[in-house]
């Protein structure tokens, strides 16, 4: 039975809660990691944003994004010419996850091992397992 007091939270709502909570009671984090089901959720990463807390959050290979130095020159209203309706800023445009580490050069990838919680090295795991 879920008291009446209790108002719907989606499970992102009741993280961003738990984090607060935590920081309220000063328990100690360095970041907060999430799995693509938090990382996938906008409003999630836009709490974490504007909490200002580092994260470190897996998304889905289809997931938009969008590239700050393109963002930032679409945020520019171009001048107005005097005729007509004055032109409005477009969007930057928008890129998939797995589009973006697929343009980096080879050796901004993971190389080598990866040193996993209980001190063994694994090697680095595909970036898209199953991806063509």
């Amino acid at each position: 039975h879920v008291p009446e007091a209790v108002s719907f939270q989606t499970t992102p709502e009741l993280a961003i809660g738990l984090v607060d909570r935590a920081q309220d009671w000063g328990v100690p984090f360095a970041l907060v990691v999430a799995d693509a089901g938090y990382g996938d959720n906008p409003s999630f990463l836009a709490e974490l944003e504007t909490r200002e807390l580092p994260s470190v959050c897996a998304v889905e290979r289809t997931f938009g994004l969008r590239l700050p130095a393109e963002v930032a020159v679409a945020g520019v209203t171009p001048p107005y010419q005097g005729q007509g309706q004055p032109r409005k800023a477009r969007p930057a445009p928008l890129y998939t996850v797995e589009a973006v580490v697929n343009a980096q050069p080879a050796t901004a990838r993971c190389r080598g091992n990866v040193v996993m919680p209980s001190g063994t090295s694994a090697p680095c795991p595909p970036m898209f397992p199953g991806s063509a």
